[in-house]
């Protein structure tokens, strides 16, 4: 029989927090955090992780779904499963490729997992580790992890699958990108942190294998105070939809999009690294899907790069609306928002 339970997703955090458990020899593993335990220290530690819940999942016990509306014309919608069976969370957008993570062990032996009577997905990970994955009203998913003190592994995989995946790149600043053979964003993770009870910043990267990957949380380097956060975040599309109604571009910017834009996957030696997403593959997204691909000309251009940059601090429309008949701008004030919203109707930029 299903239900229907309050739960929650973020287009795709990852997270890990690090829990007091009873005392462990220092080879052996940390007694697992049971469910009641990894929400407790969830709470205390990022109590944001249950806020703006999805208020509809239906859940049974092998699995729970939420469905999300992503407005517009669109008629299929964005769909979030968590499976008990497998581990995985799959996040679906409808016009585009889905995105499964599942939760494995360090073997790659799938990890068991219940789905909960709140409908969250529940994963012992075994050697000290459970994972807790909720869906949020979004669409996205944010996944916390618990470690047990005493547990020696500071090592939790994950496993990424998508259609046409064919590599994860890596970047500089740490951020993981899922590509297609042609170069194609699938999605994203943003660059991995920790930090302890005091705000004291832990040791964490990813390592990365085929299209496994592993966050190290490097908790036993040091004297730090649990429980311990690391909260990186992923997603897939950069927009919900992308169509070509009467001759305009309409396209509405995912969760994932808008926390890009937001700096979700800034750091500080790379600041604009979420801007420079948006800019070029957000713009190939974009070019790649569009019913009026052919459509698109110079000021077509202009109009994204003005959305792109400006879409936040300046903009409210829920959608971008880039419409081929403006005339391209000067470069010198093709960015002169607050005048003309990047709704241009001359070529010196008066609206």
């Amino acid at each position: 029989m299903k239900r229907k339970v309050a739960a929650a997703a973020l287009a795709g955090l990852m997270g890990i927090a690090i829990m007091s458990a009873a005392p462990a020899q220092a080879d052996q593993a940390g007694e697992t955090p049971s469910e009641s335990e990894s929400q407790e220290a969830i709470e205390e530690v990022t109590p944001e992780v249950f806020d703006n819940l999805h208020e509809d999942i239906v859940a049974s016990d092998s699995e729970a779904t939420a469905e999300i509306d992503p407005g517009g014309d669109q008629t299929e919608r964005m769909t979030v499963s968590l499976e008990a069976s497998s581990s995985s969370i799959e996040v679906d957008p409808a016009d585009g490729s889905a995105v499964t993570m599942s939760l494995v062990q360090a073997t790659g032996a799938e990890t068991p997992a219940d789905i909960t009577n709140e409908g969250t997905l529940f994963a012992d990970h075994a050697s000290g580790i459970s994972s807790t994955a909720v869906v949020k009203e979004d669409g996205s998913v944010q996944v916390v992890s618990t470690i047990a003190e005493g547990t020696t592994t500071q090592e939790i995989p994950y496993e990424f699958d998508a259609e046409g995946l064919s590599y994860i790149q890596e970047s500089d600043d740490g951020a993981l990108f899922l590509r297609a053979a042609d170069g194609s964003l699938l999605g994203g993770v943003a660059p991995a942190w920790a930090k302890d009870a005091n705000g004291v910043e832990v040791p964490t990267h990813y390592e990365v294998t085929g299209t496994q990957v592993v966050q190290v949380v490097e908790h036993l380097a040091g004297d730090f105070q649990y429980p311990v956060v690391a909260d990186p975040f992923w997603g897939t599309n950069l927009f919900d939809y992308v169509r070509w109604i009467n001759g305009v571009h309409v396209l509405k910017p995912s969760g994932w999009n808008r926390a890009i834009r937001m700096g979700a996957v800034n750091t500080p030696q790379a600041p604009n690294i979420g801007l420079s997403i948006i800019m070029a593959d957000g713009w190939n997204e974009f070019a790649n899907r569009s019913p009026g691909r052919y459509n698109i000309n110079h000021s077509t251009r202009q109009q994204y790069y003005c959305h792109a940059v400006y879409g936040i601090d300046v903009l409210t429309n829920p959608t971008w609306d880039l419409e081929p008949y403006r005339p391209s701008l000067p470069k010198e004030n093709w960015h002169e928002v607050f005048r003309h919203k990047c709704n241009w109707n001359y070529s010196n930029g008066n609206p």
